[in-house]
This record gives structure tokens, sequence and C-alpha cells, in this order.
């Protein structure tokens, strides 16, 4: 008896009253077009292809269609914790649309595609928000700009005057170039400087293996002899005793300090401050003053074969730029206004801008060659930043070697030695 008491509850437990619970199906929003507007409907099925299947039978051709919970057609990636879009992101959207466009695709076609084939599920989100803006009525450039976190400024701008122009399609093209390399050039950047990383983190873990293990270790050694360590040794002990004593203070004022300096750096006046210093170090500025040069004449020079105007361009191109460059580009678009030149409004700042960069644009300026001599020097400052890299590396790696064999040396005569001697004793 007991066992079929025990039996009846088990069978109860998993049971499942569909008579008196229905299981509701999963539902999905589907953007359809009624006329001249978009709107937003219904429908239930099993899963997405049982809705598709459902639409097709009653004769409708859905433009979106997704899961009814926000969180599920996310893929659980919240829009408050979703990443913006990399380099690598953006010009994989702005590339794929340029080609469909180019190649007779429709537009909401397109986005739909998009949107389908995206494994970013941010790129998913912002296809959909832009063929639904689309279809009320906005235009493309007007959609995009709903998402400007995601997209700089030179884009958005090149994006409407493509629009305007209608070389859409050509306009995506060839920005999505521009962006790879600009991608090739940033990755090339960072795998130089993956060595001097290597060495810094070598140097921090290896002060920390010496405080925490090695240390402690031989201070008990001297503890056992009764003899009293040398000064540079008794450092050495006190330093491993603040730091097993504080570990957590530390690390959680380390913390403290990197929050607060990355917080500070989006403030625009500190960075105005901070690039106006890197500008006057005697090894830094030449780097410095090189990328943020290369990357003035491109954007400057793709905005004016864009056919922008050259004050629109300077404006736009202000906004990409370090606050230090920010303000005497849009000072010189001012003076444009007032009657001044574009290279005298540069030439009044010689510390961001060479005597040589003024001279080419005052010639680009009189043969009407503006955005190719731009383009020019662009290249040539792309170059100038490799090898200024590379002569900054000469600089800073022979100094992080001499700070690791300077720390290994204090470690041995403060260490090794006084070891040495004890041994010698017996």
């Amino acid at each position: 008896m007991l066992v079929l008491s025990f039996g009846f509850w088990i069978w109860f437990w998993h049971f499942e009253p569909v008579h008196v619970l229905p299981k509701l199906m999963p539902r999905f929003t589907y953007l359809v077009r009624e006329g001249s507007a978009a709107v937003h409907k219904t429908v239930a099925a099993e899963n997405r292809e049982a809705a598709l299947e459902r639409l097709r039978e009653q004769g409708i051709r859905p433009l979106t269609l997704e899961p009814l919970d926000k969180e599920k057609r996310e893929g659980f990636a919240l829009p408050f914790f979703e990443r913006r879009l990399g380099r690598t992101e953006q010009t994989m959207f702005i590339r794929d649309l340029g080609i469909m466009l180019s190649s007779g695709t429709e537009l909401m076609t397109a986005l739909e595609a998009i949107a389908k084939e995206a494994a970013h599920p941010r790129i998913r989100r912002i296809a959909y928000a832009i063929a639904e803006a689309v279809l009320r009525g906005e235009t493309l450039s007007g959609a995009f700009h709903r998402w400007g976190e995601d997209f700089t400024p030179v884009f958005l701008s090149l994006l409407k005057a493509g629009e305007t122009a209608g070389n859409l399609p050509e306009t995506l093209l060839s920005y999505a170039k521009e962006l790879r390399k600009e991608h090739a050039f940033v990755r090339k950047l960072h795998g130089a400087l993956i060595y001097p990383l290597i060495l810094i983190s070598a140097l921090i873990g290896m002060n920390i293996l010496i405080l925490t293990v090695i240390a402690p270790r031989f201070k008990e050694v001297f503890a056992s002899t009764n003899a009293p360590p040398p000064l540079f040794t008794r450092i050495f002990f006190r330093a491993s005793d603040i730091w097993l004593a504080n570990t957590s203070v530390i690390i959680g004022i380390a913390i403290a300090v990197a929050v607060g300096i990355t917080l500070l750096l989006r403030k625009r006046n500190v960075r105005f401050f901070l690039g106006t210093c890197i500008a006057r170090l005697p090894v830094i500025r030449r780097l410095y003053r090189n990328l943020a040069l290369m990357r003035f004449c491109k954007t400057l020079s793709t905005l004016i074969d864009a056919g922008f105007s050259l004050k629109q361009a300077l404006l736009v191109s202000a906004e990409i730029m370090d606050p230090a460059y920010q303000a005497y580009i849009a000072l010189a678009a001012r003076r444009l206004g007032e009657g001044v030149n574009f290279a005298a409004s540069l030439g009044e700042n010689r510390l961001f801008f060479p005597q040589m960069l003024v001279s080419v644009i005052a010639t680009g300026e009189k043969s009407g060659e503006l955005g190719l001599v731009l383009r020019h020097m662009a290249e040539f400052y792309e170059e100038e930043t490799e090898y200024a890299l590379e002569v900054l590396l000469t600089f800073v790696e022979p100094v992080l070697l001499l700070i690791v064999g300077v720390i290994v040396g204090l470690l041995a005569g403060s260490l090794i030695a006084p070891i040495y001697r004890l041994i010698g004793r017996f």
C-alpha cells in the first residue's frame, strides 16, 4: 500500500494537466506593410519556422519576425549591458549594406538579411530598428542618426551626403574600405605594443611573487638564525609585511585609481589638458601628433571628396579629434567665415600643425586639389606614425629591461647575498 501511494504521488508530480492548464504557445511579433504604413502584429506558433509557415498560408510576407519577449529576442543581451559596435562590426555592417544595395537589392530586404545573419545581437537590433524607422517614413541617414553612439559623425555625415546625391552604395563601400584600412593600421599598432605590455605584466607579476612568496620565506630563515638582516633586506621584508597585511586594500585602491582615471579622461577639459601636455613631451609628442594629423587629413580628404564644403568638413572632422585639436580645428572653421584662408588659420598653431603640413595645404588651396593633397599627407603621416612608434619602442624596451634587471639585482643583493653570508658562518 505504501509503495502504491508513493507511486501515485510520483505520477501526480510529473503529470501535466493539459486540459486544465493549457501550455501557451510562444508569440512572435512581425512587421508588415499595409498601404504606406508599417504595422506591428503578433502570431502564435511553436517556433519561428512555424510562424513563417502560418503567415505564408495567410498570404502575409513579414518584413521582420522576432520573438515577442525582448530578452529572448536579444539572446539575453539586454540593451543596458550591450557593447557598442566596434570597428570590425561597423565595417561588416556598412560593407554588407553597401554590397547588397550596389547589387540592386531593396533597402528593406538588405536590412532584414543583415539582421538575420548578424552574429552580434546589437547589429540585429540596429538593423531591425532602422528598417522600422524607414518604413515609418524616415530617411536612412535619419534612422542611422538614432544610433550615433555606434557610428562616427563622419559616417553619418557621409551617409546623408550620399543619400542626397543618389550614390549611397558607392558611399557605403568607400567608407567601409577606409574603415578596413584604419582597422589594419590599428592592429599593426597594437601588435607593436605587445612586447612592452608583456614586459610590464612580467614586471608586475614578479614583484607580487617576491612580496607574497619569496620575501616571507627568507624572513623565516633570518628569524631562525637570529642574525640581523641588512638594510635593503629589511626594506624588502617591511614591504612584504605591508602587502600581505593590506592586500585587499591595495588592490581596491588600485582599482579605484584606474576607475577614477577612466572617468576623468571622459571629461573634455581633462583630455584637452592631457593632449596639450603630451604634445610638449620630447619623445611621445611626435607619435601623438602624427597619429592625430593622420586621422585629421584622412577624414578631411574623405569629406571634401564627398562634396562637403571646407567649413562643413572641418566641423565634422573636429568631432572625432582629441579636444586639444578640436578647439583649433573649430577655430579654423570659424575663421573661414571671416575671410581667413585655411592654411593661415592652421599656421597660427605650430605646436599642433607643423609648417610642412601648412605649406602643403596652402598649395592645395591654390591649385584646387585640397582633397588630393590631404590624402597624400594622410599616407605620409601614417608612415611617420609607424616610424615614430618604432623609435618610441626602441627607448621603452631597453628601459623596461633595465628596470627588470635592477629589480633582479636588488633581489639578489638584498636576499640571496645575505643567505650566502649566513651559510659561510657555519
